[in-house]
Formats: C-alpha cells, sequence, structure tokens
C-alpha cells in the first residue's frame, strides 16, 4: 500500500506528515518531504536526548552558541529568528541555573556579556555527548560505503541551504533597519 519512496499510500496521511500525498508528486518533492520529516524526528530524538539532562532544546542551542563565542542577547535573538522578550526568557532560566551568568561589558557600561558558568560548560559538553551518541545511533543501519555516501550528499545540502538561510536573515535585517529608519 505504499507509494514510491516508502510514502504512505495516495491520499492518504502518514504518522509524520501532514501532507497529502496524491502520488503525482515530483520525485525531488517526495525527497524532500522525507527529509524535512527525518529533521523533525531527528529534533524530537535530540529533545528526548535533552530532556535526561533536564535540558530543552533551544537552551541547548543557546549553551551551544555562547560557548562558541557568542555573547549577546540580541546576537542570539537576531541568530535564532526569536523576539528579545523570547530569549530574555530561556537565557533567564539558565541564569537561574546557574548554567549562564550575565557580566557588564568592559566595552559598554550599558550591555552585558554573557558567559557560561562551569556548570553551564560541563552540561553544554554533556549535551554535545548525548548529541554525538544520537548522530552514531542513527547511522548504524548504514555500512561504511553508505556512510561516507551520505555524508557527501549532505555536504552538497547543507552548504547552499545555510547560505540560502543566512541570505534571508541579512534580508530580513536590512528590512528592519530599513522600517525603522522611516518610522
Amino acid at each position: 500500500m505504499s507509494s514510491r519512496n516508502g510514502d504512505a499510500a495516495p491520499g492518504t496521511r502518514d504518522a509524520w506528515s501532514v501532507a497529502v500525498i496524491t502520488g503525482d508528486e515530483p520525485e525531488r518533492v517526495l525527497i524532500g518531504r522525507r527529509l524535512v520529516q527525518l529533521a523533525q524526528v531527528i529534533v524530537r530524538l535530540e529533545e528526548l536526548s535533552l530532556h535526561k539532562l533536564d535540558l530543552s532544546y533551544r537552551q541547548m542551542r543557546i549553551l551551544k552558541h555562547v560557548n562558541a563565542g557568542v555573547s549577546s542577547a540580541r546576537d542570539l535573538a537576531q541568530f535564532f529568528g526569536i523576539t528579545p522578550p523570547a530569549i530574555s526568557e530561556t537565557l533567564e532560566a539558565l541564569v537561574r541555573r546557574d548554567l549562564l551568568v550575565r557580566e557588564p561589558n568592559p566595552n559598554d557600561r550599558r550591555a552585558v556579556v554573557l558567559r557560561l558558568t562551569a556548570a553551564g560548560a560541563k552540561l553544554c559538553q554533556r549535551s554535545q555527548l548525548a548529541e554525538d551518541e544520537l548522530a552514531e545511533d542513527m547511522l548504524t543501519t548504514l555500512d561504511q560505503q553508505g556512510v561516507e555516501d551520505l555524508g557527501a550528499l549532505l555536504a552538497n545540502l547543507l552548504a547552499p541551504n545555510q547560505e540560502r538561510l543566512l541570505s534571508q536573515r541579512r534580508d530580513r535585517d536590512t528590512r528592519r533597519r530599513g522600517d525603522t529608519v522611516r518610522t
């Protein structure tokens, strides 16, 4: 009862997709849907893994970015494409858990710099180990050649799509700055 590429039968829905499969979709669309579904499954699996660390997906991503050198709430909000109040709420939760501290910015007395605490750095490391374990587990069904082939395919997909995302963010930020200047 399944159509090409393992999709649900035409006119039905599978457990991971709300899109109706008609059977008329180009193969690129069907494969693209599978990639989107896989991304959703990966995020859910990662969330389950992080739950064991009492950490949300957003909190983990923020800890990783601060660990990598992003030190302002504004930069984090911009990177994640969320509002300053939303990022502030998550940062406050991390501060309350003693995973993150806000310190005065030595270059600008009005601003603060974010820094991981020792506990935050340790939890960031533990979340990376959990992510690595998940990544390895996901590929256990592939032989070495399959892993290499998938790696090459993902590299070909990742770079242009990351650039597309960055370009869209730059365009959005440019529009926002333009709107601010006009008002």
